[in-house]
């Protein structure tokens, strides 16, 4: 959808794994399936967060029909439209073509895909030894899954900048904290905020057409030339004379002369 207001999405997923604590953050279009392990941002605990928003609306074309680009409704195989009704996105094309590689390989894909087969269990060696070399593949990029996953047509893009500071300051804390206590409330570990949403669009179009091509080449024989229809016709009228005359000259007519009866 065009309108901004209903477009953007923000998806998050908690982290409280011994890497790190907080929230991944994705901003992504309406309809479009996130994937926070590719893309998005680190909410962390005790800081204050302020993410400014650039949304770039991107319509490209396809000149020559070879498929740089690839339409929503060319697109054939995309499990998680699928699954989940999401719009093309070229990650979501890779992990298709990553998912069906494991199926047909395999026999099995990986829970990560919402694939229609049997989950694979990473425990057996031969399953594990399958995966791993279907992965080695991928990054070296013998499966061909970019050259199967080109990038959408009309695509929206969120543009992103983070900035962090400590909240509350080691001055303020003490105050903050005297201030939730007597509300009977919870002390919130982190702020976030969401700020200046800008929008751009970007619209490609074909410069240069065959007709301009024919026109450039008409004008450019006309000024240095001039060279114009009514000449091309003339010039092709002489080289049809000369080719009749140079036939007549090779091949006279024989020519009887009857003289008349004397009376």
């Amino acid at each position: 959808m065009d309108d901004y207001g209903e477009s953007q999405k923000i998806s998050h997923s908690f982290n409280t794994g011994p890497a790190g604590a907080g929230a991944r953050v994705v901003i992504h279009d309406q309809g479009q399936m996130p994937f926070p392990d590719n893309e998005g941002h680190d909410v962390l605990p005790s800081r204050s967060t302020s993410l400014a928003i650039r949304r770039t609306v991107i319509e490209r074309v396809d000149p020559f029909g070879n498929g740089s680009c690839i339409s929503e409704d060319d697109v054939e195989d995309n499990i998680y439209a699928k699954k989940f009704n999401a719009t093309y996105s070229r990650q979501a094309c890779l992990n298709s073509c990553h998912a069906n590689k494991q199926i047909l390989e395999c026999g099995c894909a990986e829970a990560q895909f919402p694939a229609d087969a049997d989950i694979c269990d990473i425990q057996n060696s031969t399953t594990a030894k399958c995966l791993n070399t279907l992965l080695r593949k991928l990054l070296s990029g013998e499966l061909n899954c970019e050259v199967h996953c080109p990038t959408p047509c009309r695509e929206v893009i969120f543009g992103t900048s983070l900035s962090m500071g400590e909240w509350p300051s080691y001055g303020y804390e003490e105050i903050l904290e005297r201030r939730v206590q007597e509300r009977e409330g919870e002390l919130h570990p982190s702020k976030n905020i969401f700020e200046r949403l800008n929008f751009e669009r970007v619209v490609e179009n074909v410069s240069y057409k065959g007709v301009n091509l024919v026109a450039d080449i008409g004008g450019q024989l006309g000024l240095w030339i001039g060279i114009s229809v009514l000449t091309c016709c003339e010039l092709l009228e002489l080289i049809l004379l000369m080719i009749r005359n140079t036939f007549r000259k090779m091949f006279p007519a024989n020519v009887v002369h009857v003289k008349p009866a004397p009376p």
